[in-house]
């Protein structure tokens, strides 16, 4: 055999090499834009969606005032706080 002899098999193809590197490295882009943009996209939306909401319902009160018992016992406490200090 030739010392020059290269088998298709075993070259090395440098434009199938780039093309390889640069597929690889658009998914990874996309992935990485999906990744950080996509939170940050879905709190926008919430954003614009709660825009649209009329005034009244940014307004109204809690529709479930004891689903927090923690912070209502907190808030009692520094009420009778204020209190004592008060006096």
């Amino acid at each position: 055999m030739s010392a020059n002899f290269k088998s298709s098999e075993s070259a090395f193809d440098v434009t199938n090499a780039r093309s390889s590197i640069i597929t690889q490295m658009g998914k990874g882009f996309v992935l990485a834009m999906v990744t950080f943009f996509g939170p940050v996209l879905f709190i926008v939306a919430i954003y614009y969606v709660g825009l649209l909401l009329p005034p009244e319902s940014k307004e109204a009160a809690d529709p479930t005032p004891d689903s927090f018992p923690i912070v209502m016992e907190m808030e009692a406490e520094g009420a009778v706080e204020e209190e004592a200090a008060q006096e």
